[in-house]
This record gives structure tokens, sequence and C-alpha cells, in this order.
């Protein structure tokens, strides 16, 4: 999530330079609907994850506490990544503006 919001996180280069530069915005709020909706299908995977988790019972391990309770992050925070990036396909001025270089 962190990552999203800062526009940090690691982009492959592959195949950056196969469309005309003046596609660029239209192509980029493209990738973004894709990446939000791949996150919501990651996000409800998650929540099965979890539901399974709950069914059996499993115990964090050396707290010895009910397992799901902790693991909600997991879903939550790729529905907000998801979240994310359906925004910055509606609206492309809330995109982060990339670093000049990766590091």
């Amino acid at each position: 999530g962190i990552a999203t919001a800062t526009g940090v996180h690691l982009v492959p280069r592959v195949g950056f330079k196969w469309l005309p530069q003046a596609w660029s915005a239209q192509v980029d709020r493209l990738a973004d609907a894709f990446t939000g909706a791949f996150l919501l299908g990651v996000a409800w995977y998650g929540v099965v994850f979890v539901l399974a988790s709950k069914q059996s019972g499993v115990l964090a391990a050396v707290i010895n506490v009910s397992a799901w309770p902790i693991q909600t992050v997991i879903p939550l925070g790729f529905a907000s990544a998801a979240l994310r990036y359906f925004a910055f396909a509606a609206w492309p001025g809330l995109r982060p503006v990339p670093p000049e270089y990766q590091e």
C-alpha cells in the first residue's frame, strides 16, 4: 500500500516503448484499472483464506490465539490497494509521479 501511494514500487520496463508516447495517458489508465481488478481478485482469495483459517480454528504460533483476526489485514491490504488503483484510473491526477530512477 505504501509503495502504491508513493509510486516507488518496482515496475518491469518490458514493452514500455511498444506503443506510441501519445497513448501513454490512456494506457496508464487502462493499466491502473486492470491492476485494480487484479488486486480485487487477490483480495477475494485473501477472504477465502481467512474464512478457511477461521473455520479450521488455526492458532497463531507462539501467542496461541486465533489467527484469522490477524490475517484479516491480508484482504484489507489488497482491497485498499485496488481502490487506490481504481482512483488512479478515474482521476489520473492522483497518481504519484514516479521517481526519475529506481533504486
